[in-house]
């Protein structure tokens, strides 16, 4: 009857779960809905806006869901983590199901025993998975975004090596312990591709993140699915078949090319677009704005247009182009006065400043340019 009782806490644990989410989460990173409409109607109002009825006030939460999903879908480099999800998290689900039946009747084990054994399986989630991620992250930290698809490689090129193996081991050949030890080997690798698989997700498509998610996740399911068809032909052999497409979308990892970033052996983020900064308002009741950031170098501005420093001097011992009253013209480093204009204190033009481009002079006997 102990099985009865594990069926009881899943579901608890959902209910409690989806509680606090309605109570305590954001519906997105901005905040919950109710917020966001509610300091749009006050910008609104303060901005005497008169509502006709025709403002809808902005997208649904389903329209904005249904344009991810479609703009995901879109993009080719989605459905290659579709694949490699359905080869790691579609495995385990359904390896859960067939694995204590594989060690019953292959290793003639008693179905407690097959069930403890297979148990094992299910255990490195509780760390292998994050230990995925953790690469994923080292990785990217030194290499970038071309570290992380390292990462999937890395971790899913092993995994499905190791279930080739895992389905040739015999129990007279190998014996029970050497078939243990490559089942964990291989569900630490299985595990920690799963995190790895979601490392890259945010990179695919980052302004329809929750599509790819959602797609990605959707392949788990597709993968169990053909898994479990495939163990129709027998256990050892579906074994086998998984294991090597397994390995393939390891293999492919080097075919994975994202704008800006490149792939595993080519950089390209010489093309990447300029990054946002977020620019923090102090004024209270305004939201946070975001930038492009210009990387384009700015050439240093002639030494005719550079700004005038400020002095340190009072007024009084200042040269500027135009004098203080009884102080005559600057003697050094001031600024001419103006082409073609008097000095402001009965002076004549500078010397080599004429009038304008026909124009007479402005003093008799002077006359147009030519």
């Amino acid at each position: 009857e102990a099985w009865r009782a594990t069926l009881l806490w899943p579901p608890a644990t959902l209910v409690f779960v989806s509680v606090m989410i309605w109570f305590f989460a954001d519906d997105v990173p901005q905040g919950t809905f109710r917020d966001m409409k509610a300091k749009e109607k006050a910008k609104k109002e303060a901005a005497g806006y008169i509502d006709d009825g025709k403002d809808t006030g902005g997208e649904e939460p389903a329209t904005v869901a249904a344009r991810s999903i479609v703009l995901a879908s879109r993009n080719w480099r989605t459905w290659m983590l579709f694949i490699a999800y359905a080869f790691c998290f579609g495995v385990e689900v359904s390896v859960y199901g067939n694995l204590a039946l594989y060690f019953s009747t292959a290793y003639n084990l008693e179905q407690a025993d097959a069930g403890l054994a297979a148990s094992l399986f299910g255990l490195f989630n509780l760390f292998a998975r994050t230990a995925g991620g953790i690469l994923s992250d080292l990785l990217n930290r030194k290499y970038g975004v071309r570290g992380r698809i390292w990462a999937n490689f890395l971790a899913a090129t092993p995994m499905g090596v190791m279930l080739i193996i895992f389905a040739s081991l015999t129990k007279d050949a190998n014996g029970l312990g050497a078939t243990l030890g490559c089942l964990c080997v291989w569900a630490f690798f299985l595990a920690a591709t799963e995190g790895t698989v979601f490392g890259l997700v945010p990179f695919i498509e980052p302004t329809a993140v929750g599509g790819v998610a959602g797609i990605v996740g959707a392949g788990g399911n597709a993968g169990a699915l053909m898994c479990n068809f495939t163990m129709r032909i027998g256990q050892r052999p579906a074994f086998a078949a998984i294991g090597w497409i397994s390995l393939f979308s390891g293999l492919m990892m080097p075919l994975l090319w994202i704008p800006g970033v490149g792939s595993m052996f080519r950089d390209d983020s010489m093309n990447a677009p300029a990054p946002v900064i977020i620019e923090k308002n102090e004024k209270a009741g305004q939201p946070a704005k975001a930038r492009d950031l210009d990387m384009t170098p700015v050439a240093p501005a002639p030494a005719t247009q550079q700004p005038m420093q400020q002095s340190s001097q009072p007024p009084q011992q200042q040269s500027y182009g135009y004098p203080y009253p009884g102080q005559g013209y600057p003697q050094q480093g001031g600024y001419p006065p103006q082409m073609g204009m008097p000095g402001m204190y009965g002076g004549q033009p500078m010397m080599g400043s004429p009038p304008m481009m026909g124009m007479p002079g402005m003093y008799p006997g002077g006359g147009p340019m030519y």
